[in-house]
């Protein structure tokens, strides 16, 4: 049952600096995007209306079911999830209404902090009902829209956001300093950003495309446009190949850098293709690095000496790594307490942000992750509230805010 501890876990401010906007989509949306497109989607990843899958919660009043992993979920098989995904999310308005409902879902798990990244596409303007086998690829060019207008549809959203959030949620907060008992919303407003992600799977002239959009968008909406990415699939490309984006980045001076790395066994043979490619990425210095779960001794040395953040995903990295399928009933807590890095980081306290990755696609979301760790390592409320305020400091924002943030998660009251 949700009990006393799980209610105090969900009113816990938290922060979330790795999620991807496709894989945050309801699951309920993306089979109403699917009819109202006409497409078909290979009901082999998506075996339970997610309808049936929120009664079974909501009835029970129980979080037990979601601590369990009732689908398969490896690595290779995620990313031909997000080319089912991809099959329905092919317009402008798509995208509004996945943005919109992903910062929802965020604010309800309390949230205060967002860091939100898509890789920038070509998609249609407007929804358009398709043959059951329709592709982008079939559309000429023109007909489609830009990415500028694809980041824009995203950073008005959040934008518009934003300005709800603190119209509702920020006015009992102006008077925090006059009195203590100055908060007592049900939660505290959220500030979403965005970051640009580059994909491993396209070409690297892509990749400076992208690169150059997020340079002039971080102009154009300073503090919404805040960071670049590098991520999709791990076996596509090494990190040298796209450096250059990068560098160009972090010349500009207006974008923090995050990157992949870790997804996959990494030995430490020197001409392993994965072993160059984590530490060619260390060697970079990104401002934070993603997942950095399966790297060799020698490499977690280094990451150590480094510090570099850690955006660590509990569920994502259980499941496709495949730990849950090796412990008793699929256990999530079970695979979480086998997580090759986190008790390590936990115990040298190592700075890490706990993030969800793709919480509609590993049926997650951030009261989870922290309900996971509790139960595998024993954490108790005010170390969750350790690692959120450290968490803070590792966003992409500037000094201002993050003094805010720190203010707003230190007066809460959330039992």
């Amino acid at each position: 049952m949700l009990d006393d501890s799980t209610t105090d876990i969900r009113h816990i401010p938290k922060i979330e600096l790795h999620a991807h906007l496709n894989g945050s989509i309801r699951e309920a949306t993306l089979f109403e995007f699917a009819e109202e497109r006409n497409i078909q989607l290979n009901g082999s990843f998506f075996n339970n209306p997610a309808s049936d899958i929120v009664e079974a919660i909501d009835d029970n009043n129980d979080r037990t079911a979601l601590i369990y992993n009732k689908r398969h979920r490896s690595l290779a098989e995620c990313f031909d999830i997000f080319i089912e995904i991809g099959k329905v999310v092919i317009d402008l308005v798509a995208i509004q209404r996945i943005t919109r409902e992903a910062l929802e879902d965020f604010a309800k798990e309390g949230v205060v902090y967002l860091e939100l990244r898509s890789t920038p596409k070509r998609l249609l303007p407007t929804r358009r009902r398709c043959d059951g086998t329709f592709s982008l690829a079939s559309v000429a060019i023109e007909e489609l829209a830009t990415k500028r207008q694809y980041c824009e549809t995203v950073i008005n959203t959040l934008i518009d956001f934003r300005k709800e959030e603190e119209e509702r949620y920020g006015k009992e907060l102006k008077d925090v300093t006059k009195s203590q008992d100055a908060l007592k919303s049900p939660r505290l407003p959220m500030i979403a950003s965005f970051i640009v992600s580059v994909d491993r799977s396209n070409s690297v002239d892509q990749g400076f495309e992208n690169i150059d959009l997020a340079i002039q968008l971080a102009k154009e909406y300073p503090g919404v446009v805040v960071g670049v990415d590098l991520g999709g699939n791990p076996l596509k490309r090494s990190f040298l190949d796209f450096r250059g984006c990068f560098e160009k980045a972090r010349q500009s001076g207006l974008l923090s850098i995050t990157l992949h790395c870790g997804e996959v066994p990494c030995t430490n043979d020197q001409d392993s293709a994965a072993y160059m490619d984590a530490l060619s990425i260390l060697n970079f210095g990104p401002t934070r690095l993603g997942h950095a779960l399966i790297l060799p001794p020698g490499l977690q040395q280094k990451l150590a000496e480094l510090e570099i953040p850690v955006e660590t995903c509990p569920t994502s990295n259980v499941m496709t790594t495949e730990l849950v399928e090796k412990s008793s009933g699929g256990s999530l807590v079970e695979g979480v307490k086998r997580h090759p890095q986190l008790q390590q980081w936990l115990e040298n306290k190592h700075p890490i942000c706990i993030c969800t990755d793709d919480p509609g696609v590993f049926n997650t979301d951030a009261t989870q992750e922290f309900v996971l760790l509790q139960e595998a390592f024993a954490l108790e409320i005010r170390d969750f509230q350790d690692i959120v305020l450290n968490a803070v400091d590792y966003a992409f924002t500037d000094e201002e805010t993050k003094a805010i943030l720190k203010n707003r998660i230190r007066t809460k009251k959330y039992k």
